[in-house]
């Protein structure tokens, strides 16, 4: 009789336990996710910028390139003048 009055309140502390763990990983859930979204777009940020810094780096060795092709022509030209 003692026993059956016990599990006649330690039943519903169970499943009131139990919601309240499947509520909790529900918000852990939601937490990663907001957190796996913004660290994505720290990563996409950090990614473009790293681009960005390629892409000038490519275009000033470009000019540099085209520019010595151009006063090396320039040179040849007033020589042969």
């Amino acid at each position: 009789m003692i026993l059956m009055e016990k599990l006649r309140y330690l039943v519903p502390l169970g499943i009131y336990s139990s919601a309240i763990s499947v509520a909790e990983d529900s918000k852990l859930r939601q937490s990663i996710r907001s957190f796996a979204v913004r660290e994505s777009r720290l990563l996409d940020s950090i990614g473009m910028a790293e681009i960005e810094q390629q892409v000038q780096r490519k275009v000033i060795a470009f000019t540099k390139i085209e520019w010595r092709k151009r006063l090396e022509f320039s040179l040849l030209l007033l020589k042969t003048i």
